[in-house]
C-alpha cells in the first residue's frame, strides 16, 4: 500500500506505576554501578526508553566510550 508505513510500532495502553533501573558492569563482569529511578503513571515502553536515556547519560558523565545495552523482552 502506498503511504501506508513501513515499521509499526505499538506500546501497551495499560498504565501503571513505573521505574526505570539500570546496572553497569564492565567488560569482566565486575560491578561497576546501578540507578534506580521512579518515574511515576507510566507505560511499560516509556519506562524502558527511560531507562536508556539515563544509561547513556550517566555513560557520558563518566566518560565511558562503549556501552552494550541489554533489555528484557516483556
Amino acid at each position: 500500500m502506498l503511504g501506508a508505513p513501513a515499521i509499526m510500532l505499538g506500546a501497551p495502553s495499560s498504565t501503571r506505576h513505573a521505574a526505570s533501573v539500570g546496572l553497569f558492569k564492565d567488560s569482566f563482569g565486575a560491578f561497576r554501578g546501578c540507578f534506580s529511578v521512579y518515574i511515576g503513571i507510566s507505560t511499560a515502553l516509556h519506562a524502558k526508553l527511560y531507562a536508556v536515556m539515563v544509561a547513556v547519560e550517566h555513560a557520558h558523565s563518566v566518560g565511558w566510550l562503549r556501552m552494550w545495552l541489554e533489555c528484557d523482552s516483556e
